[in-house]
Parts: structure tokens; sequence; C-alpha cells
């Protein structure tokens, strides 16, 4: 489990120092402005999330999602999640209750639930400024991407700025180590005839939350393109960017 550990940190971050080491040529351009309205997006949009990772202290995983949200005029968005381990391999508690299995429970596979809406307290637009990167499918011939970051051009545009205040549900359901709680909490469990538990048996058992959060966001939100007069093709930048701090209570919860 140390390998994989070390594994999945180096894919994590391995690309980021590349990047950082890098630094882009920056160009003046005249260019057409086909269109800059963050508030012309579109209403729906679903979403895959390919990979994520869960690392909390009752349990570690890791797998796919997916999710949907749907802006109401500028008043309201709404959204939706779903999460999954991969397999068994993934959700690490659960391999390891299976592969040491004793108890008559079964343990169960990590999910976990969300869904939940903002108010928009404050929806604006303001100026900036969009850095684009200058492409042209000439660069494909001999592999100039390859030798040279690429160019990029810094035009001023417009941004949608939401300012919101956030509310939902959440729900999720893990196998847990009753053994680190055990030790914790310096408590010993009894089976069906009052009889303290055996110390050499690994004990595992499966909980289930359900709660609700509350909290406030910030959005930025761009929609424009443009096109350039010379070499390049039509450039764009689409942004929806979210951050949010969240009050997360879950008063119901069961443990088998």
């Amino acid at each position: 489990m140390k390998k994989f550990y070390l594994l999945f940190l180096t894919v994590i971050f391995f690309p980021f120092h590349e990047i950082v080491a890098q630094t882009s040529t920056s160009q003046a351009i005249t260019y057409e402005e086909l269109y800059d309205d963050p508030y012309a997006i579109n209403k729906l949009f679903f979403r895959l999330e390919p990979l994520y990772a869960e690392l909390f202290a009752t349990n570690v995983n890791i797998g796919f999602g997916a999710g949907v949200n749907y802006y109401h005029k500028d008043k309201l968005d709404f959204h939706a999640v779903v999460r999954q381990a991969y397999s068994k391999s993934f959700d690490f508690v659960r391999d390891v209750a299976l592969k040491n299995k004793e108890l008559d429970n079964r343990p169960i596979s990590f999910g976990f639930y969300e869904v939940g809406g903002t108010y928009h307290i404050k929806d604006f637009e303001d100026e900036t400024e969009t850095r684009i990167i200058l492409y042209s499918k000439n660069y494909e011939k001999g592999n100039r991407w390859a030798a040279k970051v690429p160019e990029h051009t810094v035009i001023p545009s417009k941004v949608r700025k939401i300012i919101g205040a956030r509310l939902g549900g959440f729900a999720y359901n893990t196998s847990i180590d009753l053994d680190r709680i055990l030790a914790d909490q310096e408590v010993v469990l009894v089976d069906q005839n009052e009889m303290p538990m055996a110390e050499n048996i690994y004990l595992y058992g499966n909980m289930r939350v359900r709660g609700f959060f509350t909290g406030g966001s910030m959005t930025w939100i761009k929609n424009l393109a443009i096109k350039p007069d010379k070499g390049y093709g039509v450039l764009s930048d689409d942004l929806i960017f979210t951050t949010y701090l969240d009050i997360l209570l879950a008063p119901f919860n069961t443990i088998d």
C-alpha cells in the first residue's frame, strides 16, 4: 500500500513541477471580438469526474464520479454529485476487511451523494484581463509544440462574479476500521453472549452518514471568443470556477 501511495502522489504532483519551470512569451495582436458575454452560458451542465481521491480518517478511497449543474436565471443554481470507488482495491478499508473477514457482516463499498443549491446574493459583471494561448494548426508541422512553450496574448474581457449562499444535503456509506476507533476510545466490544471479543481478530464495521451543509461561495464565469487577424484560428476562453467554504453537520449516523 505504501508503494501505491508513492506512485499516486508522483502522478498527481509531478506534472506541476514541469509547468512551474516553464515561461511563455506574451505578444500583442489585433483581433476581432466574436463574443464576450459571461451571462450567455448554457443553463444545464453534465460532467464526468474520471478521478477523485477521498483522504479522511475513516477511509481512503479513489474512484470516479458524475455531476449536474443547473443555473436558474441570475438568482439560483443547483447541483447534484455522486461518487463511487473504482473497486475494492481502491476502497482501502473495505479491501482489508474482505481479506481479513472474520465477522458475519458484509463490508460495503464507499459511495458519496450530494444535492444542493446556491442563492446569488450578488451577481454582477466586472472588467478583467484574460490570458489566451495563441494556437495555430501550423504549429503541428515540425513538432513546434515539443520544442517551444506556446505564445500567448492578454486581452481585456468581461468576467461574471457571483457571491452566493449555499445549502444542501449529503450522504455517504463506507466501511470503517473498528480496531482503531475502539483503541482510541478505550472501548471493548462484546458478542451476543456478552463476552469480550477476541483481541487477535480484525474488527470492521459499516457506517452510514446523513447530514446537511451550509456556507458561502464565490464564482467566476468567462465566455469569450476572438479571431486574430494573422495566422491563428478562432481562440476562446470558457470558464466557470467556484470556490466555497461550508460547515457540514451530520446528525444522522448509523454504525453496524
